[in-house]
């Protein structure tokens, strides 16, 4: 439906190659990405209505990254951009641009129109952990506390985040 890639290629991607593609200077950028309230809008004007609105979001998605990064549907309505030696600069003005971008978009229905907002989790890998799952977990802690602290906003991991307080 989204024309993403799925979470099943992520655990190759993360297995085979995406560690040792990592230049010097450079970072993996994680992004975690989800539709806020998004079962209001399933519940509201439907589920084709709600596809509607993960195809808009996979769209802005793909036109924002280059050919090296990936673009995964992970779970519902949650996302994962993975930017490819990338810095923390681009990452969260690529961040910025979806996030602002998505939600000027305005989505119809057959009872009105409605706009809808994402929130975003940004780690770094190898920056806060040696490991691409602990990165991929650390932003999804930060789109967590960008959920919890208001929604519609960016958000990137830091270590007072970790929920057991042990470092990177």
């Amino acid at each position: 439906m989204t024309e993403l890639y799925n979470r099943r290629f992520l655990d190759e991607l993360f297995d085979s190659q995406v560690a040792s593609r990592t230049k010097d200077g450079y970072c993996h950028a994680i992004m975690m990405l989800d539709v806020d309230f998004f079962k209001q809008v399933n519940d509201t004007y439907g589920h084709d209505v709600g596809d509607k609105v993960q195809k808009k979001l996979s769209t802005l998605m793909r036109g924002a990254i280059r050919n090296s990064d990936v673009a995964v549907r992970f779970g519902g309505e949650e996302f994962l951009i993975l930017l490819m030696n990338t810095t923390k600069e681009k990452t969260i003005q690529i961040a910025q641009n979806i996030n602002k971008q998505f939600s000027q978009e305005l989505f119809q229905s057959n009872i009105g129109s409605f706009k809808k907002t994402i929130s975003i989790g940004i780690s770094y890998y190898p920056d806060h952990s040696k490991s691409l799952w602990k990165s991929l977990k650390y932003a999804d802690e930060a789109l967590y506390i960008a959920k919890n602290t208001g929604r519609n906003k960016v958000i990137e991991f830091t270590q007072n985040m970790h929920k057991d307080g042990k470092n990177f």
